[in-house]
């Protein structure tokens, strides 16, 4: 073979992988400059907003191209606290120990004092309950409406944030993990060989690395499946299907099977923090802000450098990588041409949560059956009250129930108290008696009570309670009452409580009088408020009251309530 020939197959075998590389590499595609270091994992809403939170004490909201839709100062400096409700609802928290929710506008809508700072990002349930740890060891059930159904003081300081599936899990100092049930009450306790420095959830169980190298299976009952020795503390865990688990264990990149054992493993050039999945690649984060893309058999696909983390990634669902660092900025990086990329179906999307770190087993249909609250002796007692037909019984009844919801501390009987309410509430009474005209109990003003109360410490599940009562319901009194805590209950997820309301009015057009029309008002004012979501029909509504109002005050507050939706 002549010289040049040779030179030129050299040339071409050492240009050819450059430029394959170069045309698929991997680049920062934005920055985005705050007044502080962000110290909070971004999050990303349903629409594409990311969210994140800085030193400045201000809560971002960025578009898909990185410009700023909004910003707010929550006015206090915050910890490391961010996480997405189901509704859409950001959830913060700050050093003097308030937990702070804010609407998809950019409003707060409430905070709460909780002791000690809130720690990592809380875990938001279906049913839009929170589960938040704080750094002085207190486990709270918070509501998403800001009520806290109760509190637990943990034996020892969180390391990691709760993560929710059957029960609730929580690794602590003391190299434990502790499960407590929805109620509060505590199931099992499981002696780690080292620190918690990730936690994950399967079908089948719970994974957790420490920081001695080990990755240990344990099943829902607390009882060891088996650990295995990796190359350095475990700082990710996601579990890709029911036999892949990607782990980073020092400054390699595992890919482990089920019963533990290791198919790949790559090692980087630094210690990895964190890593997500797309349909096709593995991207991993470095501490020294090195972001690695690698293919599902641990093939590299491109690497870069950016700024030093400040927090764990991001992964868009349109494919970009989305960091927070300690220079200000928050990078979003990616390849330009790249259009999108879905996610495997996965089961534990990324460390600390799902694709917003909501901390919640998915697909949840598939999550173990819930515990029978329902066949301990102190249920089983109160609804006997309940089912007593009496109405002194049931006053007396409402008011142990609503001491034992408000006292905030903790109580075996708090997961089916809404449950009872509800009973009380419904089918638990009958119609109000009268003799010669007289009504000889009070069951509307007992069932009203009692779905104040639900409206005051219920969830996602009592919404949809309260829109079939709506349906179905008889009496003016209850009605208003139903209405009120539709209000109280705020959020509209899934616009069930839209539809609820329309359906009312448009049954009911015109047999309602001045104080229903302010009651529908109030509570739609209250919903946009929260989050905003206030459909065509709704809106229709209180167009048609404004219209059909012979009340000044009336016709004024549907003004107001026009005015104050924004679009």
């Amino acid at each position: 073979m002549d010289l040049k020939k040779t030179i030129r197959i050299c040339v071409a075998s050492l240009l050819l992988p450059m430029w394959i590389f170069s045309a698929d590499n991997p680049e920062i595609l934005s920055r985005y400059t705050t007044g502080g270091r962000i110290i909070t994992s971004p999050v990303e809403g349903s629409d594409g907003t990311v969210y994140f939170c800085s030193e400045d004490r201000f809560m971002y909201a960025l578009r898909k191209d990185s410009t700023l839709k909004w910003r707010v100062n929550l006015e206090d400096r915050l910890t490391d606290t961010l996480t997405i409700g189901y509704d859409g609802t950001l959830y913060a928290g700050s050093r003097r120990g308030y937990f702070i929710a804010v609407n998809p506008k950019g409003e707060q809508i409430w905070k709460i004092k909780l002791n000690g700072r809130p720690f990592g990002n809380p875990a938001s349930a279906p049913d839009g309950s929170l589960y938040i740890a704080t750094d002085e060891g207190w486990l709270y059930s918070v509501s998403h409406t800001g009520f806290i159904r109760w509190e637990v003081k943990l034996p020892s300081i969180p390391v990691i944030s709760p993560v929710v599936g059957k029960d609730i899990y929580i690794a602590l100092s003391n190299e434990r993990i502790y499960s407590y049930n929805k109620n509060g009450g505590r199931e099992w306790v499981f002696l780690l060989s080292g620190q918690a420095e990730s936690l994950a959830l399967s079908l089948y169980g719970i994974y957790a690395g420490t920081n001695n190298s080990t990755l240990v299976a344990i099943d829902f009952s607390g009882t060891r499946i088996w650990n295995t020795l990796l190359a350095g503390s475990v700082n990710s865990v996601v579990v890709l299907t029911s036999d892949r688990i990607l782990t980073t264990p020092g400054n390699s990149i595992t890919m482990l099977d089920s019963s533990g054992n290791v198919i790949w493993n790559k090692t980087g050039r630094s210690v990895q923090i964190d890593t997500t999945v797309f349909s096709n690649s593995i991207v991993s984060l470095g501490m020294d802000g090195r972001i690695s893309w690698l293919d599902l058999t641990g093939s590299p696909m491109g690497e870069l450098k950016g700024g030093i983390p400040s927090g764990r990634l991001l992964g868009s669902i349109d494919g970009s990588i989305y960091i927070g660092s300690k220079d200000w900025l928050l990078y979003r990086y990616g390849f330009k041409d790249l259009v999108s990329s879905e996610y495997i179906d996965y089961i534990w999307p990324s460390f600390r949560g799902g694709l917003e770190n909501r901390g919640n087993l998915i697909p949840e249909n598939k999550q173990p059956e819930k515990e029978k609250l329902y066949e301990q002796p102190d249920y089983i007692y109160l609804m006997e009250l309940a089912n007593s037909g009496n109405a002194e019984i049931l006053t007396g009844l409402l008011d142990e129930i609503e001491n034992r919801l408000y006292t905030r501390a903790y109580d075996e009987g708090k997961g089916y108290l809404p449950g009872i309410l509800e009973f009380v509430a419904s089918e638990g009474v009958k119609r109000p008696i009268y003799e010669d005209g007289l009504l000889v109990n009070d069951f509307p003003v007992i069932r009203s009570r009692a779905i104040e109360i639900i409206g005051i410490s219920g969830n996602f599940d009592t919404i949809r309670f309260m829109a079939d009562l709506l349906v179905y319901e008889w009496d003016d009194f209850v009605l208003s009452s139903i209405i009120k805590s539709l209000g109280y209950l705020q959020s509209n997820i899934d616009n069930i409580t839209a539809t609820a309301l329309s359906s009312y009015y448009g049954e009911n057009p015109t047999s309602l009088n001045s104080r229903a029309f302010s009651q529908i008002l109030m509570t739609v004012q209250k919903m946009n408020n929260y989050n905003g979501y206030i459909n065509k029909s709704l809106l229709t509504v209180i167009t048609n009251i404004f219209i059909r109002s012979s009340s000044k005050s009336v016709k004024e507050l549907a003004l107001d309530t026009i005015q104050a939706v924004k679009p």
